[in-house]
């Protein structure tokens, strides 16, 4: 039913708008309800910031209208509690991440009084799946299942076919926008590929700190500081004039390949350095017997040689290998890569040089800023191993990697280094100073899910091939809850002669445009509620009126601007949203959006009745465009292929009905219709694919396909009602007295 229109301020029109999306208004009493369930400020013994509730509120809209939501805020913000306060309105919620984060996942639950059920990614790549009785799946660090051809990837996703979904990832994009989608198609399915930027702006919640207003209660990070090590430009050269290795059968990599890695162990320590060259030796020759004895090792098979030290102890290589006719050339090749590598580990200085520069640089941050914790990090645990070999002797000292964590006193446990170096983070007493820990070398084991707010200071040891891992690293301890007013970040820099090879911090430079562009919808969403919050200051009076969330009216208001065009409020299905117009097409993309509100400082005036009728009618016939597009034309975009041959199969059975059980069909085709143009996740997809075509009668596949969606679909409403308008005029002031 159309609203009545209600001239009103630009002011209060912008108050109105401000409110209804800052404050995430639900459109529906039941949405509501949900929300208010999650939006109480106490956790247990933890009281929520503000930007924690408006979080919670956001996710819970995003999994009315998706199916999902992916919490993308900047590490140290506190998502973890985010996530358990939208689980506290759920049944049963199962947490999934990796097993390192355990022990964090439960400590966290037992603060916020809650019980939940935890698998690992690594449960799930064994094929071990929890049962289905759950409604809430929280997936932490999700970055890790972006691949879908893994095991882990399928299972999550049957895992994710009953219940709402909540990714939690501060670098969801590590190399390419695909990351993203391939994150997103776990609950979306093949919708997820087409993905309007307005639906991503939606879906993802990202936050940066000082947009949140964290700025005064999260340190600040300066500009990474660079110290350089010696650079010996013969190693570089050596590594490119490699003969190239054999591949396995099957496939494998080829010598630049094998450079490049190599050159990146190099960049990290002279101890990487070496352990890599004899990795690779000792697989050359366990290549080289297998050939020797006339069989061609795949990748698999190799691996049933076993390589302790120098020893290479062989399996029977008929019993494990592929007989092979000729390998008198694949051998001689191989042989020729054998020796290179072999004579280049000869040369190689046993003291390792650049390693104790790397030590003495360590010390020299130690006494820079004396008493302050320093975590320092490394891809390899060869590197970590190596620094701590030569610090040892030093008090206050330990390693962390995979294999455990170690003082000059001997091992330890992961949770016990932890504690020693960050007491107050992990809520540990304060430990005695000959055990405190205050230089913790660790592998990149801890850049996730660890929370080390007693640090002061991260050195990366080396360079990760992207900035998503930098950006882990450092905000292990630039968080909430940290008493430090600033955090100084140090980077060893690459060798001059490896970084022209390999161009690391290039390549890094390239996977940050492209995190970017990739979140730029997400981003242009937070940088639009930004500039609302100005509007919740109202300048003019308002009269007392409420959110018109009853549809008694529409408000509609005018500012005066060079620019031609409107902000429109809509409450389309369960929330709020903003369409803009530039007087000539209406849109929805946030970067539109963000540009229009631009031209909202302008005076306030009364809005002329024909500007009025005219953008009605824009926003109307967007909108009625818009509803056909997603729910009714079985091509478009949103459609997987799946899904078009069930809807094709569904108006074949409909067209071709007898009379006398039409009126029968036709209900069932439309249920089933519904199923097919719900919500899908990539399983439920995968599932309708072998539905579609299956063989049955033409009343036994409608019902099928309409119980199918109600066990795996979720339609939404789609319908809309536009609640206010915020109109940009033309107007001469000189000439014009129609002012408000």
């Amino acid at each position: 039913m159309e609203l009545p229109v209600e001239i009103s301020t630009a002011h209060a029109v912008k108050e109105l708008i401000a409110r209804a999306i800052l404050d995430d208004v639900p459109c529906t009493a039941e949405a509501a309800r949900r929300t208010e369930q999650m939006a109480s400020q106490r956790l247990g013994s933890v009281r929520l910031y503000p930007h924690q509730l408006s979080a919670v509120r956001r996710i819970r809209l995003a999994m009315d209208e998706f199916g999902g939501a992916l919490l993308s805020d900047e590490v140290g913000m506190g998502k973890t509690f985010v996530a358990l306060a939208v689980a506290r309105s759920f049944q049963r919620s199962v947490i999934v991440a990796p097993a390192v984060l355990r022990d964090m996942w439960s400590q966290q639950a037992r603060r916020a009084a809650m019980e939940l059920s935890f698998i690992s990614f690594e449960s799930l790549s064994r094929g071990h799946r929890l049962d289905d009785a759950h409604d809430l799946l929280i997936i932490d660090e999700a970055h890790h299942v972006r691949n879908p051809s893994t095991r882990r990837y399928r299972e999550l996703s049957h895992m994710a076919m009953r219940s709402r979904v909540l990714m939690l990832s501060a670098t969801p994009v590590h190399n390419r926008r695909r990351d993203l989608t391939t994150l997103l198609s776990i609950f979306l399915g093949s919708r997820a590929e087409s993905l309007a930027a307005p639906e991503i702006g939606r879906c993802m919640v990202r936050r940066r700190i000082d947009s949140a207003g964290l700025a005064a209660r999260i340190p600040r990070t300066g500009a990474l500081i660079w110290k350089e090590v010696h650079d010996d430009d013969r190693i570089p050269a050596a590594l490119l004039s490699l003969p190239p290795p054999v591949p396995v059968r099957g496939g494998g990599d080829g010598g630049v390949l094998v450079a490049s890695s190599l050159l990146r162990q190099w960049c990290s320590s002279d101890a990487a350095f070496e352990a890599a060259l004899r990795r690779r030796l000792a697989r050359a020759m366990a290549m080289m017997t297998a050939l020797e004895s006339g069989f061609y090792p795949s990748a698999s098979e190799i691996s049933a040689w076993t390589i302790v030290d120098d020893t290479l102890q062989l399996a029977f290589p008929g019993l494990v290998s592929a007989p092979v006719e000729d390998g008198v050339e694949l051998l001689d090749t191989i042989r020729l890569h054998h020796d290179a590598l072999r004579e280049l580990l000869r040369s190689l200085d046993p003291r390792r040089p650049r390693d104790i520069e790397r030590a003495a640089l360590l010390r020299q941050f130690r006494t820079t800023h004396s008493g302050v914790p320093i975590v320092a990090f490394s891809q390899y645990a060869e590197t970590a191993n190596a620094l701590f070999r030569e610090l040892r002797r030093e008090r206050g000292i330990a390693v962390l990697t995979a294999r455990g964590a170690r003082v000059a006193g001997g091992s330890i446990t992961r949770r016990e280094a932890i504690s020693r170096f960050a007491p107050n983070a992990s809520g540990a007493p304060s430990p005695h100073d000959a055990e405190r820990i205050d230089l913790l070398l660790a592998t990149d084991l801890l850049s996730e899910g660890v929370n080390l707010q007693d640090a002061g200071v991260v050195v990366h040891l080396d360079l990760p091939w992207t900035a998503a891992r930098l950006e882990q690293r450092l905000g292990r301890v630039a968080r909430l809850g940290s008493a430090r007013t600033r955090v100084f970040a140090y980077g060893i820099r690459p060798p001059a002669a490896a970084e022209t090879l390999i161009r690391l911090e290039a390549t890094i430079r390239e996977k940050t445009r492209e995190t970017r562009t990739s979140i730029d919808p997400a981003t242009s969403a937070e940088r639009i509620r930004s500039i609302l919050e100005s509007w919740r200051v109202v300048q003019a009076p308002m009269g007392g009126a409420e959110l018109p969330l009853t549809g008694e009216s529409m408000r509609v208001g005018a500012v005066a601007s060079r620019h031609g065009g409107f902000l429109a409020l809509c409450a389309r299905g369960l929330r709020f949203a903003l369409l803009a117009s530039d007087g000539l097409q209406v849109t929805e993309n946030p970067s539109r959006i963000l540009e229009m509100i631009g031209h909202a400082g302008g005076q306030s005036i009364r809005p002329r009745a024909e500007t009025v009728a005219r953008s009605l009618d824009m926003i109307r016939g967007w909108l009625r465009t818009k509803r056909t597009l997603d729910l009714t034309e079985p091509e478009n975009a949103h459609v997987a292929h799946a899904r078009r041959i069930a809807l094709h199969r569904v108006s074949a059975i409909l067209e071709n009905a007898r009379p006398h059980v039409r009126s029968r069909l036709l209900q069932l085709g439309e249920r089933a219709r519904s199923s097919i143009l719900g919500r899908l996740g990539a399983a439920a997809e995968a599932g309708l694919v072998q539905l579609a075509a299956a063989e049955m009668s033409a009343e036994e596949w409608l019902a099928a396909v309409a119980e199918y969606g109600e066990n795996y679909s979720d339609s939404e409403d789609g319908t809309a009602n536009v609640v206010a308008i915020l109109l940009f005029e033309h107007r001469d002031f000189h000439r014009d007295p129609q002012r408000s």
